[in-house]
């Protein structure tokens, strides 16, 4: 693969700068190991090593955090060989129960066919990734018999592993006000000691919106995506994200656990639990869901509706003011003429 990349570099350096640029974050986004939640049961959790077909040889500490009982549950460390797809399995675990893994991982790459480097006392070439992955996943829940599920019950479709860390509610679109709104619920319940937060985008053709930051409380909260960064005139529709063609929005999850400051009244309590307690950041799987392309055709018509109701309303408000003003000109100029009839009067008078 490095071969081809510097085969394209010589070949195409001068005029296929942005193509090669889309290449390397291509061959990065998925080319590079990663790990991912293969299956699970109610006390065993199986990770996949993907992707791992240039691998010679890796090392890789496991980090099994209880977010339950808000503590380190178990610590192991692996090394193995070159594989195109390694699984690892964590038994163990308790039944029910929000689980968090940080794998730390060090990758060996073979940098030919034969897994041996072709200039060896060359330094800049890649021979060592260093990086870190977390994962999130609920194991599964007993049945009521008591009994736990076998080998053969594992799950291996991704649709139910349990490790999504918040949850979509609905989606609004407000054309009048230029936003977007999802409302988002947490999965685990927050407290002091734990909480969840989120970083969101919506990508469009013409650019990204990222609203602030939230922290989700218990009952929900919701993320605003203000339209107007985009295109303010594209907004007067109310298919306004298909003519953004804003296809999508992501959320990024993540949880924090360790007492937070704003909680602590003493602060003499608080140095006490900054020494004693170590504060943790996990970050789950991001969460991707596609715009719909279309509004029901009820709902458009009802919006027509309505924007022809507040038409006519504002049209008859107009209508009457300017009756009441042009009025209110007209009994002016008759007082007006009033006035100088009764003057031109009274001097006809005193002069007789």
């Amino acid at each position: 693969m490095l071969n081809t990349f510097n085969y394209l570099i010589s070949k195409y350096y001068l005029n296929k700068n942005i193509l090669l640029i889309f290449i390397f974050q291509l061959y990065y986004a998925l080319g590079v190991p990663h790990f991912s939640i293969k299956s699970v049961s109610t006390r065993s959790v199986v990770i996949e090593m993907a992707d791992a077909l240039n691998v010679n040889r890796f090392d890789m500490r496991v980090l099994i955090f209880d977010l339950e009982k808000l503590r380190e549950f178990r610590k192991s460390e692996l090394t193995g060989a070159r594989y195109n797809a390694q699984l690892f399995t964590f038994d163990g675990l308790t039944p029910g129960n929000w689980f968090a893994f940080r794998i730390e991982y060090r990758l060996v790459f073979a940098l030919d066919k034969n897994g041996e480097n072709k200039n060896k006392d060359s330094s800049s070439e890649l021979k060592e990734l260093a990086t870190k992955q977390e994962l999130i996943v609920r194991t599964k829940t007993e049945n009521k018999d008591g009994e736990n599920f076998g080998p053969n019950d594992k799950l291996d479709s991704s649709e139910e592993i349990a490790d999504e860390l918040v949850k979509f509610e609905r989606i609004q679109l407000f054309p009048e006000l230029h936003q977007l709104n999802v409302s988002v619920i947490p999965s685990i319940k927050q407290n002091d000691l734990i909480s969840t937060l989120i970083v969101a985008e919506l990508r469009c053709a013409r650019g990204t919106v990222k609203p602030p930051a939230l922290q989700v409380p218990n009952k929900g909260t919701v993320l605003s995506f203000d339209l107007k960064r985009i295109h303010p005139g594209m907004l007067n529709y109310w298919n306004a994200l298909n003519h953004l063609k804003c296809v999508e929005f992501c959320v990024f999850p993540f949880i924090r656990v360790g007492h937070s400051t704003t909680a602590l009244i003493n602060t003499t309590l608080i140095e006490e639990k900054r020494k004693t307690n170590l504060k943790y950041i996990f970050r789950a799987r991001e969460l991707c869901e596609l715009m719909p392309e279309e509004r029901p055709k009820k709902e458009k018509t009802n919006l027509g509706e309505e924007q022809q109701r507040r038409q006519m309303e504002e049209s008859k408000l107009l209508e009457r003011h300017f009756r009441s003003s042009n009025n209110s000109q007209i009994i002016k100029i008759k007082l007006i003429l009033l006035f100088i009839f009764c003057f031109l009067f009274q001097i006809l008078y005193y002069k007789i």
